[in-house]
C-alpha cells in the first residue's frame, strides 16, 4: 500500500484523524488521553464507536464522537449493515488517517476505510486474540482474525513489545510495518498524593486500617481470570481474619458472552468478604487502599491496570503472559504465576501476606520502572511518529513540533 498518499487534497490543513473502537467505553477509558493529546498536537480528531452508556461521558469530556451501528459480538447481518454504514461515513468524512482499536472494530473498520479510499489506515493491537495455551482451533481462529485485519492496514501499532516482535514471525505483517508504541497513563494521577492516601482510601470504602485488602480492577469476564481470582481468595482466607477483596468493574451481561452475571456476584458475596464496587471514576484513589493488586488475565496487550497499580505503589501479582511481563518481572517488581494455576495464585498471595516488607520493596521498584516507561506523553509521541512515517510532508508541517520530537 502506498504510504505517501496525498492526504485528501489538503496538504496545508489540519490532519483529519478518526479514532475508532467497538464501544464508547473504550473511547472514554482507553483512548481519551490519546485523543486529547493528538488534538493538542495539531490533529483534527473524531472518535467513532458503537453506542453505550459512555457515549455521553465521552462527549462531555470534549471528545467529538460519532455513533456507528456496531456491536461487540459477531452478528453477520448486523455486521454487514455496519460495514455499509462505515463506508458511507468514511467517504463523507474525508479522513486522512483512520486509526482503529479493539477486536471488532479491527475487523470491520479498516476494511470499510480502505473501501472508502482513506489514504492511511492503522490499527493498534491491544493484545493478540490468540495465546499459546489455547486449543489449536481457537488459536487458529484468533490468528485468522488478526491476519484479516492486517490485510487492510498500512501498519499495526503494538502496546506490547512481545506482540510486535512476534507479528512478523507469525506471518501477520512484515517487521517494517509493525510499530511498538506501548501503553501510557497519566503518571501523576496515580502516584500517591500524600502520606495519608492509604488512610483516606480506606475511610472512603469503610475498611479497617488493619485489614489485608486484595484488589482487582478490570472487566468482569472469564478471559480476565476473574473466576480464578475468586476461587483463589476463597482458599486463601481459610483460617484467616480481617481479609477483604475489593473488585472494581462493571458487568457486561448484555454484550459479552463470557461475562459474569449478577447472580454470580450474589453467590460470591455469600462465600467471600468481597466488595463489588462496579464502575468507579476514582480508581486512582482506591489503589491506595490495597495491600496487593492481582491481574489473573489470560490475554493482555500491555495492561493499563497493572501500570496504574504499579504507579500507585501497590504490590502486584499477575499471570506470566505477554504484556504482563513488561510491567512485572518475577521476584523483582512483583510476582508472576502460570495462567489458570489457582494453586500458584494462592501461593503468591501467601507470599505477599507473609512477607509484606519484600512485597513493598518489589512495589517500589515497579513504581520507579513505570514512571520511566509508561508516561502517556511518550506513547502519544510514538503515535505521532507513526503518523509522520506514513505522511511525512503533511504531518511535519501541521503537527506540534514539541510533541512530535518526543519520539
Amino acid at each position: 500500500m502506498n504510504q505517501h498518499n496525498q492526504l485528501n487534497g489538503r496538504p496545508n490543513g489540519p490532519i483529519r484523524v478518526c479514532q475508532a473502537a467497538s464501544s464508547a467505553t473504550s473511547i472514554y477509558h482507553l483512548l481519551r488521553g490519546q485523543i486529547q493529546a493528538l488534538s493538542a498536537a495539531g490533529c483534527e480528531v473524531r472518535a467513532l464507536s458503537g453506542r453505550d452508556e459512555f457515549t455521553i461521558k465521552a462527549a462531555d469530556s470534549g471528545i467529538a464522537i460519532d455513533v456507528a451501528p456496531m456491536v461487540r459480538e459477531l452478528s453477520p447481518l448486523r455486521d454487514f449493515a455496519a460495514l455499509l454504514w462505515l463506508v458511507r461515513y468514511f467517504k463523507q468524512g474525508r479522513f486522512d488517517i483512520v486509526h482503529t482499536h479493539t477486536p471488532k472494530a479491527g475487523l470491520l473498520v479498516p476494511m470499510a476505510a480502505r473501501m472508502a479510499g482513506v489514504p492511511c489506515v492503522l490499527h493498534t493491537v491491544h493484545g493478540f486474540l490468540f495465546h499459546d495455551r489455547m486449543r489449536k482451533p481457537r488459536w487458529l481462529a484468533g490468528w485468522i482474525a488478526e491476519k484479516f485485519t492486517s490485510l487492510w492496514v498500512d501498519g499495526l501499532l503494538f502496546q506490547s513489545q512481545e506482540d510486535c516482535d512476534n507479528a512478523p514471525r507469525l506471518h501477520i505483517l512484515p517487521a517494517n510495518r509493525c510499530f511498538y508504541i506501548g501503553n501510557g497513563v497519566e503518571v501523576n494521577r496515580y502516584l500517591p498524593a500524600d502520606g495519608d492516601a492509604r488512610l483516606k482510601a480506606r475511610e472512603l470504602l469503610n475498611i479497617g486500617v488493619d485489614e489485608f485488602v486484595i484488589g482487582y480492577a478490570g472487566r468482569l469476564v472469564r478471559e480476565k481470570g476473574i473466576e480464578d481470582l475468586l476461587r483463589s481468595v476463597e482458599r486463601f482466607i481459610q483460617g484467616k481474619e480481617r481479609i477483604r477483596l475489593v473488585v472494581v468493574g462493571a458487568l457486561e451481561e448484555d454484550d459479552q458472552s463470557d461475562s459474569l452475571r449478577a447472580a454470580d456476584l450474589e453467590n460470591w458475596r455469600h462465600k467471600l468478604p468481597v466488595m463489588f464496587l462496579g464502575y468507579r471514576e476514582d480508581l486512582h484513589r482506591l489503589f491506595s487502599a490495597m495491600d496487593v493488586f492481582m491481574l489473573p488475565s489470560y490475554r493482555e496487550g500491555l495492561p493499563r491496570a497493572l501500570t496504574e497499580a504499579s504507579l500507585a505503589g501497590v504490590p502486584m501479582i499477575a499471570t506470566d503472559i505477554r504484556g504482563n511481563r513488561e510491567v512485572v518481572q518475577h521476584q523483582v517488581s512483583g510476582l508472576l504465576y502460570p495462567p489458570g494455576d489457582v494453586d500458584g495464585l494462592v501461593n503468591a498471595l501467601e507470599d505477599v501476606y507473609s512477607h509484606p516488607e519484600s512485597a513493598q520493596e518489589r512495589a517500589k521498584r515497579a513504581q520507579r520502572n513505570s514512571v520511566e516507561r509508561f508516561d502517556e506523553t511518550a506513547v502519544t509521541g510514538r503515535i505521532v511518529a507513526v503518523y509522520r512515517h506514513f505522511a511525512p510532508s503533511a504531518l511535519a508541517a501541521n503537527l506540534n513540533a514539541e510533541l512530535g520530537n518526543a519520539c
